[in-house]
């Protein structure tokens, strides 16, 4: 991991920490938490973090082992396995077939198609609209509620709509300035009450990790499908 990422990631726990200085009850989540931020981090997969040593990923470990956490390792990824199908489950609680967004060259014209060549599908929530993010859900609740969504993967901006009040994309080899730019946010005058950051820079063609991936796989006899389908050094593509 970057040194700058890795910084970025310690201010975030940092923060944290701050925002949950109310004690939490025996149970948790606690609703008495002034705000939440959602962390979304491409391509590691729970199974694989519950059996990661506190060396191996010791900014991780201290973020989801403090009082102010909330996860669990039962999610699954959704079919297709493509990032942009899985990415708004995440953001919409809803299925592929449910949202329409099945592939990466998704584009919001695709809520409306007007041709049986076009590959999207309308959404069960409406054709021509938006599915409903977890942001349209809290704004419906308080439209008070300030949000953010800051990403380094170009794409989650087109599920971006009125109720997003800060959109931020970083870039895909940029992780520190997606963390940052959140980071400014919470330190901000005005910050967001909900948060929803994604960070891409964990890829198998960073640090000469593909090699060795590639090297397991060919003394494979077999191997499990887990969410990294894609095409090269890339996983998630529909390629």
């Amino acid at each position: 991991m970057p040194a700058l990422l890795r910084c970025a990631l310690f201010y975030l726990i940092t923060l944290i920490g701050v925002d949950g200085a109310i004690a939490r009850a025996n149970e948790w989540p606690n609703g008495k938490f002034k705000r939440a931020i959602i962390i979304g981090i491409d391509g590691l997969g729970g199974h694989y973090f519950g059996n990661t040593s506190d060396d191996q990923a010791p900014f991780l470990r201290s973020m989801v082992d403090s009082p102010q956490a909330c996860y669990n390792f039962r999610a699954r990824a959704e079919y297709p396995l493509t990032s942009a199908a899985n990415w708004a489950t995440i953001l919409t609680g809803m299925t592929p077939s449910d949202t329409g967004i099945l592939f990466n060259e998704w584009d919001p014209l695709e809520l409306d198609p007007k041709y049986l060549t076009q590959k999207g599908v309308p959404p069960v929530s409406g054709r021509g609209q938006l599915p409903p993010t977890i942001f349209k859900i809290a704004k419906k609740r308080n439209k008070n509620i300030r949000t953010a969504l800051v990403h380094s993967w170009h794409w989650l901006g087109r599920l971006a709509d009125e109720n997003v009040d800060h959109n931020f994309h970083g870039g895909n080899d940029a992780d520190h300035k997606t963390a940052r730019d959140l980071i400014e946010q919470i330190k901000s005058q005005n910050p967001p009450d909900l948060s929803f950051i994604q960070l891409s820079w964990v890829g198998l063609d960073h640090y000469g990790a593909l090699d060795a991936f590639n090297e397991s796989i060919n003394e494979s006899l077999s191997s499990n499908q887990v969410d990294n389908a894609g095409h090269s050094s890339y996983w998630g593509s529909d390629k």
